[in-house]
């Protein structure tokens, strides 16, 4: 009876031990983290081929004509590029194309009607940091050249449909060359612009007192201890008069939140940051910790132990504007798994029905349903985990990914592919 005795100890001891070790080993994991196979998140995930030079998110990326992607510049091998490769998506392989005519990072690139693509702005490695150098990309030559230099910098702008490319404090058409100069009421940083059926809006983003430009921001009255304000004044650029009009309000003051024109021509505003940090319990839809831990990079995870405060900026909120009645509304549904700092770029629309939000500083992506309304995670994305990436639409059913895993650029992408989804 002893032997048995002790054999039972010893048996108790060794499941508490196993206990033990498991739950300490599960402390910062889901349970689809230990067993992949109970994600119950939607679509899947597909490693790509090497790609020629690794990339961080300074990189620009575009759709071509012929359903391929232009990857071009950015931060990789330790150095600023002025590489170029180009994926295809049929082969699942990465080939290296004509230069850039400098190094250059953070710029843009837009895909014109005659499959050229213009890239404007960003950094480079001349003494300014800031290039006004123009290049275009001709894909049957494969080649980069410079065919123009702006006045000044040229940044967070979008194409319009008859060829202007425009932002905050400029229109600028790459064919014929021509550049004007145009006022915005309230210039301002960490905004992102949008274009809806050929007009631009701008909807949040803070305004600093006496900025350089914008026509009201020497009138703002800042928050107590502040020079800036965050803003939710609607401005919408009209060709008629080469300006800016303030034609209505957002709900939430806030910067850095991602837009996506819907099929009906409104726009959906998600996450960002707001001022006030006003943590759990709140009505103001920011972070509540309780509800989001599990979806937070463990990277992160420990960091908001310790510096809790920078967490409650976060926004949740889904809000609607219309353009048509210049109102905006809170859909009511909060972001369960994706949150934070958003561009337009995090937000994909697929089968003109569903809008992809990237992960931003979640544990995976979320998938919100412009009819219904629900929100479906995505399922988690092959570690190790991009912490950083930059999405391309490839089809309705594809995305590609390619970015960084903490401060390492990663050697090869993901493809996400949406499966049918059960509703």
């Amino acid at each position: 009876m002893r032997k048995i005795s002790k054999k039972i100890k010893l048996i108790f001891l060794i499941c508490f031990l196993t206990i033990v070790g498991i739950a300490f080993y599960c402390n910062d994991k889901e349970i689809d983290d230990i067993f992949p196979f109970l994600d119950k998140g939607v679509g899947h995930w597909e490693k790509t081929s090497k790609m020629v030079v690794p990339r961080d998110t300074t990189t620009s990326a575009i759709l071509l004509s012929d359903g391929n992607v232009l990857i071009s510049g950015g931060y990789g091998n330790k150095q600023y590029q002025e590489t170029a490769e180009i994926y295809y998506p049929k082969e699942n392989v990465f080939r290296a194309t004509g230069a850039l005519n400098h190094k250059r990072a953070g710029h843009s690139s837009f895909l014109l009607k005659d499959g050229k693509v213009v890239i404007l702005g960003g950094m480079s490695t001349n003494k300014e940091r800031y290039t006004n150098d123009v290049e275009m990309y001709i894909p049957e030559e494969s080649k980069f050249v410079i065919t123009d230099t702006l006045p000044e910098r040229f940044e967070y702008s979008v194409l319009l449909d008859n060829g202007y490319i425009v932002s905050q404090r400029a229109i600028y058409n790459s064919i014929t060359k021509d550049y004007k100069r145009i006022d915005i009421n309230y210039a301002r940083i960490s905004a992102n612009l949008i274009n809806v059926d050929d007009s631009v809006y701008v909807t949040k983003g803070m305004v600093q007192k006496n900025y350089p430009y914008g026509k009201l921001n020497n009138i703002i009255k800042p928050y107590s201890g502040s020079s800036f304000i965050y803003t939710n004044k609607v401005e919408k650029f009209d060709f008629n008069d080469n300006s800016y009009n303030i034609v209505g309000e957002s709900i939430i003051p806030k910067v850095a939140a991602g837009q996506i024109r819907l099929p009906n021509n409104k726009i959906l505003i998600v996450g960002g940051r707001v001022y006030k940090k006003s943590g759990s319990g709140s009505d103001n839809g920011v972070l509540d910790y309780n509800i989001y831990k599990h979806n937070i990079m463990p990277l992160y995870k420990s960091d908001f132990k310790k510096t809790y405060w920078w967490w409650k900026d976060c926004d949740q909120s889904l809000e609607i504007y219309d353009t048509n009645s210049n109102i905006s509304k809170i859909i009511g549904q909060k972001l369960k798994y994706a949150f934070g700092n958003h561009s337009n770029t995090d937000l994909i629309l697929l089968q003109n029905r569903y809008v992809f939000v990237a992960n931003g500083i979640g544990r995976r992506a979320e998938l919100i349903d412009t009819q219904t309304w629900i929100n479906y995670p995505v399922k988690k994305m092959p570690k190790p985990i991009l912490t950083s990436s930059i999405p391309i639409k490839i089809d309705e059913n594809t995305i590609l990914f390619i970015g960084t895993h903490i401060y390492k650029n990663l050697p090869y992408g993901y493809i996400f592919r949406l499966d049918n989804i059960k509703e």
